[in-house]
């Protein structure tokens, strides 16, 4: 069932062996003994530290175990990441770095993911699918991940886990309702194959964990090892396949091959028509639809970099807007702030200034902008404000494109910066970083212009801003 090209999936994953099930391995006989009421978590091993140990020191025994390169690893990978609902209702990972475990931008890691993807696949669902008890590496996803690179890289696959701990139905909902997702991109929405849903395609793998298979021990603690998710990510490769889900999309609209979407027009249209109407589409979108980019700046104050930032932005798009950050929580009040980025702008056609609002740079959205100082040797998770701009702000000016300038000093602005990178392009909006503008060999920045201006170096300010600037500085000490 496409919508727009977008083809949604169900899957149902290898189920553990039931007790009428006679062939099966050591393991799994010692796991019955495990066994819960719930058939996926059957003696949930982040609680049993003594188990672990045991299971550990027996590795010739228990195969996974081997998956790790230590008991810290080990145990590391059955860890509950913290997680919250943020501003839009979703629930989102908070950051979390290891060697077997991490999570950024509200999800946990895939690894091997391409640089620069055309197509993308979600799968949504509860621990069996996030990947409880494996590393990293070794989730399905990542081992996906990999497959997709090295047999069908001219696709351009990228994988994202979206998935949580523990069953929810409404929450999964939430997160597929909500994924920018694309023409062409594929969603796997994780449901029991006793709750079917009829006209979707439904990647049904429970009964691969049938002995006898090849995969040795697939199971950890009811979830799956690294064996286990090597298993799944054969059994989904072979569905994309049997699909036709790499099929190159055939037409500049996006719309999938086997996407039904329209078939009752597309049987009674002339093929001259419809050649004729995709390059009507093209030309609109290449050489008349304006290309709309955006800047988010403090400009505390404003200078000739945020000046030169303008520019360069300007010479890639159509029209440009700067949004101005409205929080007062800086140097020089907001009202002067904008007052100045107009006037130093005024001469600048199809450029429009704007206030930031609550929701782009804000206490709400991004809170630890406005403590930078004491926050340079921490990791910060930026993605909240990143996503809301991509999924809200954007949409609204058909915004294509973001600028910012490079940052050398700033560590907060520089994981800001590279949040965007991650993050715009999933939502069809380019991150374009520009090189800061150099005054006597050091690049230019508002904290340098605020240090001078404490001890009164307006020869040296001069160098920095714009002379309104330096009027609208020399008044701000006097008064």
């Amino acid at each position: 069932m496409g919508r727009g090209g977008v083809q949604l999936c169900t899957l149902d994953l290898p189920r553990f062996p039931p007790k009428y099930i006679a062939d099966v391995s050591p393991y799994e006989n010692w796991l019955r003994k495990f066994k819960s009421e719930n058939e996926f978590a059957l003696c949930n091993l982040s609680t049993r530290i003594d188990v672990m140990k045991d299971l550990w020191n027996h590795k010739e025994l228990y195969h996974f175990c081997n998956d790790f390169d230590s008991f810290e690893d080990f145990f590391d990978a059955f860890q509950i990441i913290h997680s919250y609902i943020d501003i839009n209702g979703l629930r989102r990972f908070a950051d979390y770095a290891s060697r077997t475990l991490n999570t950024q931008d509200g999800r946990r890691a895939t690894t091997d993911q391409p640089l620069n993807p055309k197509r993308t696949i979600f799968f949504i669902g509860p621990s069996i699918i996030y990947g409880y008890g494996a590393a990293d590496k070794y989730t399905f996803e990542s081992i996906l991940q990999r497959y997709l690179n090295k047999k069908v890289a001219e696709q351009g696959f990228i994988v994202y886990n979206q998935a949580f701990a523990g069953p929810d139905l409404s929450r999964d909902i939430s997160i597929l309702r909500a994924l920018p997702y694309k023409k062409g991109d594929i969603v796997f929405f994780w449901l029991n194959k006793e709750r079917p849903v009829w006209g979707i395609p439904c990647c049904d793998l429970r009964l691969k964990s049938v002995r006898p298979h090849n995969y040795g021990d697939i199971f950890n603690d009811g979830h799956f090892s690294k064996n286990g998710n090597r298993m799944i990510a054969d059994g989904i490769f072979e569905f994309l396949q049997k699909h036709n889900f790499f099929e190159e999309i055939l037409h500049s609209d996006g719309q999938l091959p086997n996407s039904r979407e329209n078939d009752d027009i597309d049987r009674d249209e002339d093929e001259n028509l419809r050649q004729y109407k995709r390059k009507l589409k093209k030309f609109f979108f290449t050489n008349i639809s304006p290309k709309v980019g955006a800047i988010v700046m403090n400009c505390n104050p404003f200078t000739l970099g945020h000046r030169y930032l303008v520019e360069q932005a300007l010479k890639q798009c159509d029209k440009l807007v700067v949004f101005v950050v409205e929080e007062d929580k800086s140097m020089f009040p907001f009202a002067d702030r904008i007052k100045l980025v107009k006037e130093n702008l005024s001469d600048l056609e199809n450029v429009s200034v704007m206030p930031s609002g609550q929701f782009i740079i804000s206490s709400r959205t991004f809170s630890e902008y406005f403590n930078k100082e004491s926050l340079q040797e921490r990791s910060i998770d930026t993605s909240l404000d990143v996503t809301l701009f991509a999924n809200d702000i954007a949409p609204c000016m058909n915004i294509t494109a973001r600028f910012a300038g490079a940052e050398p000093f700033d560590s907060v602005t520089r994981q800001y910066n590279e949040s965007m990178s991650r993050i715009l392009p999933q939502y069809g909006i380019k991150f374009i970083e520009i090189p800061r503008l150099k005054s006597d060999g050091e690049e230019i920045s508002a904290s340098k212009a605020r240090e001078l201006l404490k001890t009164r170096q307006f020869d040296k300010l001069k160098k920095l801003v714009p002379n309104k600037t330096l009027k609208y500085l020399k008044e701000f000490v006097e008064a």
